[in-house]
């Protein structure tokens, strides 16, 4: 687990101490400042003794953290709560097992795609790390998108190609299809006759990404 940073982890999350039902009473925005600061919160104590050179997959399915008597995994988080227990592979069509009869109150009730946006998995492609509350929530969903679209899309005006980001195929449904997510691209990169190619995920291990 985390050994040393046990301690440093349960201090940083304010809810450790909740209970069930108050976790089902927290709004998806709360849900959304909450369990994404505790998944990079993870992610940053996890790697910060691991001179890997890339993420080892297996981090996300290990349990990792305990809150009301149920033992929760990086992919709990993720596609459980977040994206309301959606499978993790699949391009966002499938359902996915991540929940139990606790848990599942626990979930978003609409999934928000900017999500993706704010989760940082370790890798060299992954999203810069932000401390969110609820105060800012919302500014962030929106600067978060388009740090994120500006910083990873690259435009070819001879071919008339975008290649943006791998996380947008990998979260296919969860972003609308493809209509929705090149009209995300347009709002930065306008060219809408412009065909979409997206860039291979970098698994490499790259953890200075905060703001």
């Amino acid at each position: 687990m985390l050994s040393d940073d046990k301690d440093r982890l349960e201090n940083l999350i304010f809810f450790k101490q909740l209970s069930s039902s108050e976790l089902s009473a927290l709004t998806d925005l709360d849900l959304i400042v909450v369990w994404i600061n505790l998944y990079n919160a993870v992610m940053q104590l996890q790697q910060k003794n691991n001179l890997a050179k890339k993420i080892d997959k297996r981090i996300f399915s290990l349990p990792i953290f305990e809150i009301a008597e149920q033992v929760l995994s990086l992919d709990i988080i993720e596609h459980g709560i977040l994206r309301g227990n959606k499978a993790k592979r699949g391009l966002g069509f499938l359902p996915g097992s991540f929940l139990n009869s606790i848990t599942e109150s626990w979930a978003c009730k609409k999934l928000e795609p900017r999500i993706h946006f704010l989760l940082n998995c370790g890798a060299e492609s992954c999203p810069m790390i932000r401390v969110l509350t609820l105060d800012t929530i919302e500014i962030e969903l929106v600067e978060s998108e388009k740090d994120f679209i500006l910083a990873e899309t690259t435009v070819n005006h001879e071919k008339r190609i975008f290649t943006i980001s791998s996380l947008f195929l990998f979260y296919w449904f969860d972003f609308g299809g493809k209509k929705n997510i090149k009209s995300r691209i347009h709002q930065y990169h306008n060219y809408p006759t412009y065909k979409i190619r997206f860039k291979k995920w970098n698994w490499e291990s790259h953890f200075k990404k905060v703001k």
